[in-house]
């Protein structure tokens, strides 16, 4: 069966990059069903790949990757056929959301694409769920994600 598509947060792309990270293995898992054709499409806003720069960048001033490997896990992540969506029509919800519930402008864009599209958005960040889940019901712990599309 082909799941649902769905809107990823970087905090999920990430940890499949980043083994030692918790839920690792549910992020690769979700990656892995994404390139087999699993989940038909996946969807990330503009700023997705450097807010996962960043944290690549992090790992290597933390010494958890040498900047060589972080340059090649960002190449990795980079060659998945994700579609990017402009913000430009998320902006203004977005803010308002980030006003409302103390997230990141940048967090809120996720939320407001996966609105905008109608699609769930997982997300490994649990201190985002916590904040939307009361105003959106379709956001997925990324250990749950399996359940959650079908």
């Amino acid at each position: 069966m082909i799941a649902r598509s769905w809107v990823l947060d970087a905090s999920v792309a990430v940890k499949a990059f980043l083994p030692d990270e918790e839920l690792a293995d549910e992020a690769s898992e979700f990656l892995d069903a994404f390139e087999s054709g699993l989940i038909r499409t996946v969807f990330i806003p503009e700023h997705f790949f450097a807010e996962c720069a960043n944290v690549f960048w992090k790992s290597t001033v933390r010494y958890r990757l040498s900047p060589e490997l972080a340059i090649q896990k960002l190449e990795g992540l980079s060659e998945l056929s994700f579609s990017v969506v402009t913000s430009i029509d998320n902006r203004i919800e977005a803010l308002r959301l980030a006003i409302e519930t103390g997230i990141s402008v940048y967090d809120a864009l996720y939320v407001s694409l996966a609105r905008s599209l109608r699609l769930p958005l997982i997300s490994a960040d649990a201190k985002l769920i916590r904040a939307v889940a009361p105003r959106f019901r379709d956001i997925v712990w990324l250990a749950d994600w399996e359940s959650a599309s079908h």
